[in-house]
């Protein structure tokens, strides 16, 4: 097997039988797809 022509899924397969789990709940994917409000600093209008 070489390392270099692992696919993603391979690799991920390979990441949890080492205990490497790897969630996908991190802030930016809890929004995903809703609306929210986003307050800048920046006074200037683009």
């Amino acid at each position: 097997m070489n390392i270099d022509d692992l696919t993603i899924g391979q690799a991920r397969e390979l990441s949890e039988l080492f205990g490497n789990k790897q969630t996908s709940s991190n802030l930016a994917s809890r929004y995903v797809g809703k609306y929210v409000i986003v307050r800048s600093i920046n006074k200037r209008v683009l």
